[in-house]
């Protein structure tokens, strides 16, 4: 297809878009890459915040690092000494920026202080802020050869 050709079909569906702001482009955009090749994750989580998870204070899961795939569903796995998968959760969002703007975003609901995330943050140039939402706590845990997992995740490991 030609440059003229591809200008052309930019034109003829431009009236999708009129009216909407950039930010409701986007929007539309990123929900439509939702719902294609995501993955689901299985995030390593201490008992005390899958505590604030399941209870409502911690709507956000942070991270590190950005995840090579998007990622639609967490499964809970708490650590010891439970050592199972507890629950899951949708993601709603996944925000990256600065520690300090990620902060601002979501200390409401963040499930912990902000002494503990300064710290497990420090040194970092980059904070990633899971939102969660539609949380379910499973009536029994599951161990992790339920899902074909071998072994827990320092972080978190994609399903296979």
């Amino acid at each position: 297809m030609s440059l003229q050709e591809k200008i052309k079909n930019v034109e003829s569906t431009s009236w999708l878009t009129e009216g909407l702001s950039n930010e409701e482009v986007i929007s539309i955009v990123g929900s439509t890459r939702k719902s294609v090749n995501t993955k689901i994750a299985l995030f390593s989580i201490r008992p005390e915040y899958v505590e604030q998870i399941f209870n409502g204070n911690k709507k956000f899961e942070y991270r590190k690092q950005t995840s090579r795939f998007p990622i639609s569903k967490i499964l809970i796995y708490e650590t010891t000494p439970i050592m199972k998968i507890v629950g899951e959760a949708e993601v709603e969002e996944v925000l990256v920026d600065t520690p300090e703007v990620i902060w601002k975003r979501t200390k409401e609901c963040a499930g912990v202080s902000q002494n503990f995330y300064n710290q497990y943050f420090r040194g970092r140039h980059t904070a990633v802020a899971y939102q969660l939402k539609n949380v379910i706590k499973y009536d029994s845990p599951k161990e992790l050869s339920d899902f074909g997992i071998k072994r827990a995740p320092q972080s978190f490991c994609y399903l296979p």
